[in-house]
């Protein structure tokens, strides 16, 4: 087991109602942890330590209900309708809003760029001397944004 793993199961604690637990930090009640300066949902990199990476845009849903376990055997993936779909059917479900989809790209109506713009973007950029401020000034949007576009955070879908 590597170093990064034994750190994490250093955190785990058997619960009386048979989840193990990850105990060190939390958010909303789900642990997180962690990997190379980047925090992680405990749940999440349980699967992925026994099952391997999970797809984009798949939940780890849990059937215990427990938001702090990380035992594989309470674990399943799914989408986020089945996600709400679960809740729903355990009386848990909360508020819709928070399982809306947003529309990405230029159909969201707080988006600045169109995809033409992200495709211009990506390949004006050259750096240190057609850079983040640069392009941002040109597009009049925050240096941030143009660097999450080039680095593919944003406008991930093109």
């Amino acid at each position: 087991m590597n170093e990064e793993a034994e750190r994490f199961k250093r955190h785990l604690r058997m619960a009386p109602s048979g989840c193990v637990e990850y105990v060190a930090t939390n958010s909303r009640g789900y642990g997180v942890f962690e990997v190379k300066g980047r925090s992680v949902r405990a749940h999440r990199y349980a699967w992925q330590l026994v099952n391997g990476p999970i797809p984009d845009g798949v939940c780890v849903l849990h059937t215990c209900d427990n938001r702090g376990c990380v035992f594989i055997g309470h674990l399943f993936l799914g989408t986020r309708k089945d996600n709400y779909n679960d809740a729903s059917k355990k009386g848990r479900a909360p508020n819709i809003d928070d399982y809306r989809i947003i529309p990405s790209g230029s159909k969201n109506g707080n988006a600045k760029l169109t995809e033409e713009s992200v495709l211009e973007i990506r390949r004006k950029y050259i750096p240190l001397e057609y850079g983040f401020v640069r392009l941002a000034r040109e597009y009049g949007v925050d240096p941030v944004t143009i660097r999450e576009v080039v680095k593919r955070q944003a406008w991930k879908h093109i």
